[in-house]
């Protein structure tokens, strides 16, 4: 996803894991305020920094660079107790376990490399054990309804009085919402990829590989690949297609 999203989601789960209220505590004792939410920001963004080396590496090197170790759950994982040590040894001041700083480091980066292997870029998420490129294809690089409603939870939370008890709603209603929506994404996609499919089988068209893809910014309309090894044959179908339209394909030499 873009960077802005990715700061943004980071921010939440900062806010939601940091700032959560100890048992018989009061409302309006938080170890951190807006802190919280620029460390999320920054945690959540960190992955993205694998384009640093892009000047070092030749073009198809920098692609599948990026998207590589940074973005693998192993890494992830490996980098989280450091992180953790590194992060309560900075803020020893404020109460936060050491149980806490794992959870927010370890749901910060991967949270990350989740949302991406949702776009269809390819994020290998099982290096180094394996470089296969996971792109599930459901959600478009930058889809204002999923950013959207997780800013607004962020927001309200950030600026909701201190004491106020529903404070903290906020930022979990963004993050149900947000990923209910990414749930979505996947039901629509399922049904627009049986659509294609079908009218495939209809044409006669027999292909080595089929790929559907969402549009930009949306989640409803759809293009679809189908590869015979000599032609493309594209097409573009909506959710909201009657089930009786004849979906046209165009064919593409290779």
């Amino acid at each position: 996803m873009d960077s802005v999203t990715q700061f943004v989601l980071g921010a939440a789960v900062g806010e939601a894991v940091l700032n959560r209220p100890r048992a018989g505590s009061e409302m309006s004792e938080r170890p951190f305020v807006l802190g919280a939410v620029l460390l999320g920001g920054m945690i959540g963004t960190l992955p993205d920094l694998d384009v640093l080396f892009r000047r070092f590496l030749t073009g198809p090197q920098a692609l599948g660079f990026h998207r590589g170790v940074t973005h693998s759950l192993f890494f992830c994982t490996l980098a989280t107790p450091l992180l953790a040590w590194l992060l309560q040894r900075m803020f020893r001041r404020r109460q936060v376990t050491w149980v806490q700083w794992n959870v927010f480091v370890w749901l910060g980066l991967n949270t990350h490399w989740m949302i991406d292997s949702l776009t269809t870029y390819g994020t290998q998420i099982f290096l180094p054990f394996s470089n296969h490129p996971v792109n599930i294809g459901s959600v478009f690089i930058i889809d204002p309804l999923y950013t959207i409603p997780l800013l607004i939870g962020l927001l309200w939370t950030l600026f909701s009085r201190l004491g106020n008890q529903y404070r903290t709603a906020g930022v979990r209603t963004g993050l149900i919402i947000s990923s209910a929506y990414l749930a979505l994404t996947l039901a629509s996609k399922f049904a627009v990829q049986q659509r294609f499919m079908t009218s495939l089988a209809d044409h006669g068209i027999v292909y080595e590989q089929f790929i559907t893809v969402p549009t930009p910014f949306n989640s409803v309309l759809w293009y679809g690949y189908a590869d015979t090894g000599e032609d493309v044959w594209v097409a573009n179908s909506s959710l909201f297609d009657p089930l009786t339209r004849i979906i046209t394909w165009q064919r593409i030499p290779k």
